[in-house]
């Protein structure tokens, strides 16, 4: 089965077609050890291949199959190109030579990284699926009306792909079970009314328990409306239906509950033999509508109890008004020691820096670096100002001392190295090795903003040259 599915994908990214040729003008190939990468043939550097720019070079390599590494060497902690040719130039070959031997002349590899394709959809170099519907849906235009409301990331993730599963049919109710040949096929009733096939436009919307609740909903705000025949429809629609005095993100919310907590309480009643009783799911709903409420909205003047009774009192009464003051550096408590670190990279990532610099707890400057790191990602660059900080701290008399507070504004890196599992692998070894530097030390990692980290943030760009 993995086969078919891995073809699947690359038949997308390698075709010509207008998704495939949007979906690779969001990919580079980035340089990290030059393990990976061929020096001629692969389109690592420039708008094309090295080979089709450079064709007299090319005839006359030595090597016209070799990794990016096999081209050069580490003398003296610094990168040296060395591409060996069969004869000596002519005159009229000289120019090519000159300019290919100017191209490469920023570019070096590093130890850090593996050669890997990195996402130009968003500033961080990290695919995402949100980046890449973006990216592409830019540029072929495909139609997903209400994708806005299923992958809202208004409730946890394994919600969303619940209700995106529910948009397309695809959920394992008795009736798509029975069509598979799985379970009891001589019961494919819906477990809430025994009377209709269990589909899963008649679970959500028809069954009458569940069209009950719908109903309430629309007693509420005095709306008269008919379901649609199917999920994907109440979705696309269900914006337009919001009354004026409803406040968008509590409308969003409606069917996502009602849809939730039905599938959890069919569950409960078909695996666990649980009594149906309709006022139970009903309050469930509304539970768990008023709790993703206020977990959303901090500053609703309601209580939750308020708004589990009657969900139209949040469009009725001022919201209360939280004075909100500005965000600033400030420093680190007394036994601690603050290092701030950023990374920074050129648009092109042929070039980083990073940089960071140390606090004590009266606001002292105790250290700071700022030093280039050659070519990558920006999460690299931040990850490596992140060890380089932990790094000059251990060698620093008054950094041994005291325990680390290491401040950035890279979340994915925060992320990373809280939950290393999470990280891709291409940067699970750097993360690692910070783990094991910090760990001794107990150090407390902290995401910023971005205007509390201004200092580190010109020190890295300081780095870049």
């Amino acid at each position: 089965m993995a086969s078919w599915i891995w073809r699947d994908i690359q038949s997308s990214f390698v075709g010509q077609d207008e998704f495939g040729v949007a979906f690779q003008e969001c990919c580079r190939l980035q340089l990290g050890d030059g393990n990976k990468l061929f020096f001629w043939s692969d389109h690592w550097i420039g708008s094309e291949p090295l080979q089709s720019r450079y064709p007299r070079i090319f005839a006359l390599a030595w090597n016209k199959n070799g990794k990016v590494k096999e081209f050069g060497l580490k003398v003296n902690d610094s990168w040296s190109w060395n591409i060996c040719l069969r004869r000596r130039l002519f005159d009229w070959e000289i120019s090519q030579w000159d300019s290919l031997l100017r191209e490469l002349s920023d570019i070096k590899t590093n130890g850090f990284s593996h050669d890997c394709l990195v996402w130009r959809g968003n500033c961080e170099g990290i695919y995402s699926a949100k980046s890449g519907y973006l990216c592409t849906n830019k540029r072929t235009k495909i139609p997903f009306d209400w994708k806005g409301l299923v992958w809202s990331g208004l409730v946890p993730p394994r919600i969303d792909f619940f209700i995106w599963q529910a948009a397309l049919g695809r959920l394992a109710v008795r009736s798509e079970l029975a069509k598979r040949g799985i379970g009891d096929l001589s019961n494919i009733l819906c477990p809430f009314c025994s009377v209709k096939e269990e589909s899963v436009p008649h679970l959500f919307l028809y069954c009458y328990s569940t069209w009950e609740i719908w109903s309430w909903f629309f007693r509420v705000w005095n709306l008269f409306w008919v379901l649609p025949c199917d999920i994907s429809s109440l979705l696309m629609q269900w914006g337009d239906l919001k009354p004026p005095s409803v406040p968008p993100l509590l409308w969003k919310l409606i069917p996502i509950a009602i849809f939730w907590s039905t599938w959890l309480f069919r569950n409960e009643v078909v695996f666990k033999n649980t009594t149906f009783d309709k006022l139970q799911l009903l309050f469930l709903v509304r539970f768990r509508l008023a709790s993703w409420y206020k977990a959303g909205v901090s500053d609703v003047a309601v209580s939750l109890e308020d708004v589990i009774a009657n969900p139209a009192i949040v469009g009725c009464g001022p919201l209360k008004q939280i004075p909100t003051v500005g965000a600033r550096w400030l420093p680190p408590p007394v036994g601690f020691v603050k290092i701030n670190t950023d990374g920074a990279v050129l648009a092109s990532g042929s070039r980083g820096g990073i940089g960071g610099i140390a606090h004590s707890h009266s606001g002292e400057k105790i250290l700071e670096f700022s030093k280039s790191v050659g070519a990558g990602p920006p999460v690299l660059a931040e990850l490596l100002a992140i060890r380089e900080g932990i790094a000059l701290a251990s060698s620093n008399v008054i950094c041994a001392k005291a325990r680390l507070i290491i401040e950035t504004d890279c979340c994915l890196a925060v992320d990373w190295i809280e939950n290393p599992a999470e990280c891709p692998l291409i940067f699970r070894n750097l993360v690692q090795e910070i783990i094991r530097a910090s760990s001794p030390r107990g150090c407390i990692f902290r995401k910023i903003p971005r205007c509390c980290n201004s200092a580190a943030d010109v020190l890295a760009k300081r780095g870049i040259g």
